[in-house]
């Protein structure tokens, strides 16, 4: 089991809030609760996302593992838990503001907006967005009664469904490269490098990774990444060696095959 930690202090909770769509909304007596609602679950998240991280890599590491390795996957684990507290908070205010912002741009009462925070929950605010742009269609067209709420639930469900996909995914991806790190760590490797698919869909966040060749195994990446995915469906990977100049003959011969194809 991972090490219990505070996920998010007051100033971590007081700069997320800040930096969310919510502005001076979240002080409002209407909305307020939302958004304490939204806070409160930090805790749980933080604990459940922590716990099973760390079941996931000790499951995975071949052999017995070894102290270093345990010891790895517990902070992992715990950064895990982190990071996911953080971005769903972040989410969901976000998600929050730009329903309420959208709300009072259309004159509707709190009572409206409340209705239209519960339609999407488990939304993030793209995902949101595009429920509402959707409403705005069908309305348009006349639909309107339980015609329009059942073409909604309809709606919100298949972008549910998609974005659970994408999460899936995204955090399989997660646990393998974290997996493959502390394998490597244990095997003695002192230098990790970036590599990317290498074609025009690569984002310049994995490019400049991949640019900056072998680094120290502790140090993170210049987007702030330690380990692949970068982002939702990012297909980058990592490799590891003990010796840098293996790294950038490996980096060499990537870039004369990718000019050769």
């Amino acid at each position: 089991m991972a090490e219990k930690e505070t996920p998010l202090d007051k100033a971590e909770i007081e700069g997320i809030i800040a930096a969310s769509t919510l502005g001076g909304i979240i002080a409002s007596e209407e909305f307020g609760a939302f958004a304490e609602l939204m806070l409160s679950g930090t805790d749980t998240i933080f604990d459940d996302v922590s716990a099973a991280a760390y079941d996931r890599y000790v499951s995975a590491i071949s052999g017995t593992p070894t102290k270093e390795a345990l010891d790895i996957a517990r902070a992992k684990a715990i950064q895990d838990g982190r990071r996911q507290a953080t971005q769903m908070t972040q989410a969901a205010l976000n998600k929050m503001g730009d329903v309420i912002q959208d709300g009072l741009s259309k004159g509707l009462g709190p009572k409206e907006i409340a209705k239209s925070l519960d339609t999407v929950t488990g939304l993030d605010s793209n995902r949101a967005k595009t429920l509402g742009k959707v409403e705005e269609y069908l309305k348009s067209t006349g639909l309107e009664g339980e015609a329009l709420d059942k073409a909604l639930d309809n709606k919100a469900a298949s972008l549910l469904k998609d974005r659970k996909e994408t999460i899936a995914q995204t955090e399989a991806r997660n646990i393998t490269e974290n997996m493959r790190e502390i394998e490597a760590i244990s095997e003695g490797k002192k230098y990790h490098f970036w590599t990317t698919a290498g074609d025009d869909l690569v984002s310049d966040m994995d490019i400049a990774n991949e640019a900056e060749g072998a680094i120290p195994i502790s140090q993170a990446f210049s987007s702030g990444h330690f380990n692949p995915p970068s982002h939702p469906n990012c297909r980058c990977t990592k490799g590891y060696t003990s010796n840098k100049e293996d790294a950038d003959d490996t980096a060499q011969e990537i870039q004369e095959l990718r000019k050769a194809s």
